[in-house]
């Protein structure tokens, strides 16, 4: 069954993955032996993320989700184990310096495991103690991935491992009722409702683990005034790499893929924490960057982007203020947390804050455009498949005719 889950068709996949869950609530003593052999699988299947099998792999790490959350006990004994296992493999990179032991952290089966359990601890961190107290090793293992691998070539890698620090802090995304529907706003009992779920925006539930540092490093590796005469037949999907080819370097989409990633992630970033009474001090580093960005980058669209959501926290640091002026006594912990929880997503028109809505459309347009880089990649795929066929037939004919 777990075979037909990791290799079969997408369909049969899904039915054996319901019938697994149904024999394990039949048989729970099992469930151990599942959640090993089904990572086993998932592992073996992610050597390579291509645009071929990126769909299939997600599915995977959905269904393994799934699972898990079926018993966090067992889960959570796995999650430790493998957990240990990737810090052992990384000390021991960091440690011998050896190519083929960083190649042992720089590839897809060591980024997608370690994702997976990330997205394990974000999941299930609220209704499970120990399940939670995974986000700090796992939160150090990300930090080592990154160190390990410095330079404008691993970019891509840095931003799988931000994404994943993201996620662990309980990032806000957009519902699935919004992205399907492609509302801006939710009302539900006349009162205004972020159309946005993630422990980040509960101030009981909020996490901070830092990435802004890093994410503000981009701006000084990356010369985004150096803008190669080679052109490029399609955009970069940095969701299928995990480092630069220098050819790829070389292109123009190479630091269009960045900026746009970049741009992603710090607003991301800043919404983890635009509902804090901290705010304005949090968000300081990241105007003074972006103020010296603009001040030398001379491409107007990389300008353009960045200003606007400069723009964007600069007023929401500025809403923060004026409401820590109405607290009377800043040692009380329950008229901060009223602030937090009153001030900072409407303002006195019950409106949604410029900050929110900037946010929500951009994560809109993301989205769509994500959806349409996946096609073309679909598309580039399919016509490879195609093109190797008829290579394939031409060849074919031409031996038979020789002989």
């Amino acid at each position: 069954m777990v075979k037909t889950w990791s290799e079969d068709e997408d369909s049969r996949r899904l039915l054996a993955f319901l019938n697994l869950i149904k024999a394990l609530s039949l048989k729970k003593e099992c469930a151990g032996l599942c959640i090993k052999l089904m990572f086993v699988a998932f592992v073996r299947n992610c050597k390579f993320v291509l645009a071929s099998n990126i769909a299939q792999i997600n599915l995977m790490r959905e269904c393994l989700l799934e699972l898990f959350g079926k018993n966090l006990d067992d889960a959570y004994v796995h999650a430790f184990v493998y957990t240990r296992q990737l810090a052992i493999t990384l000390r021991k990179a960091y440690n011998s310096k050896n190519k083929e032991d960083i190649q042992s952290v720089a590839n897809w089966q060591f980024v997608c495991s370690l994702r997976l359990w990330c997205d394990f601890a974000s999941k299930y961190a609220d209704v499970h103690a120990l399940v939670k107290s995974l986000i700090h090793p796992l939160s150090q293992l990300v930090y080592g991935t990154i160190k390990l691998n410095k330079g404008q070539r691993w970019l891509p890698l840095h931003f799988h491992c931000i994404s994943m620090l993201h996620n662990m802090a309980g990032v806000p995304v957009l519902c699935e009722a919004n992205l399907s529907e492609g509302k801006q706003t939710l009302v539900e009992n006349n009162d205004l409702r972020l159309p946005l779920t993630g422990r980040a925006l509960s101030a009981d539930n909020r996490l901070l683990i830092p990435t802004l540092p890093i994410l503000l490093d981009v701006f000084q590796l990356v010369n985004f005034n150096q803008r190669s005469g080679r052109a490029s037949n399609a955009p970069l999907d940095l969701r299928l790499l995990l480092h630069f080819t220098p050819s790829q370097l070389r292109e123009t989409a190479s630091n269009d893929a960045i900026i746009s990633w970049l741009f992603d992630l710090l607003a991301e970033c800043m919404a983890l924490h635009a509902n804090s009474i901290a705010f304005p001090e949090y968000s300081l580093p990241f105007i003074t960057e972006v103020k010296q960005f603009l001040h030398v980058c001379r491409v107007a669209s990389f300008c353009r982007q960045m200003k606007a959501l400069m723009i964007k926290v600069r007023e929401h640091s500025e809403w923060i203020i004026k409401c820590r002026r109405r607290v009377r006594n800043l040692a009380s912990k329950n008229e901060m947390l009223n602030i937090e929880s009153t001030c900072t997503f409407i303002d006195s028109s019950n409106k949604l804050l410029p900050f929110w809505q900037f946010y929500v459309q951009h994560k809109q347009i993301r989205f769509n455009e994500l959806n349409r880089l996946t096609e073309s990649n679909k598309k580039e795929v399919s016509n490879l498949v195609s093109s190797n066929f008829s290579m394939i037939f031409i060849v074919g004919f031409f031996y038979r005719e020789k002989g």
